[in-house]
């Protein structure tokens, strides 16, 4: 299996669990003091990125 279709069949399985899942519970934040703007348009790409290294990728590689 290639690491492309590894990774969408684990994406598939991520997704189709994703309803059964629990959703948190705001009610037992306080929020109230995080520092959001809520004025602002949101952004339409990501903030940031985040960059692997080799160690990790040594990890996560699927089974061969």
């Amino acid at each position: 299996m290639t690491v492309q279709a590894w990774f969408a069949k684990m994406r598939a399985e991520a997704a189709a669990a994703l309803p059964d899942l629990p959703r948190p519970d705001f009610a037992k934040a306080d929020y109230r003091a995080w520092p959001l703007s809520l004025t602002r348009p949101l952004q339409k790409r990501a903030a940031f990125f985040i960059e692997a290294g080799a160690e990790f990728w040594a990890k996560t590689r699927p089974p061969t």
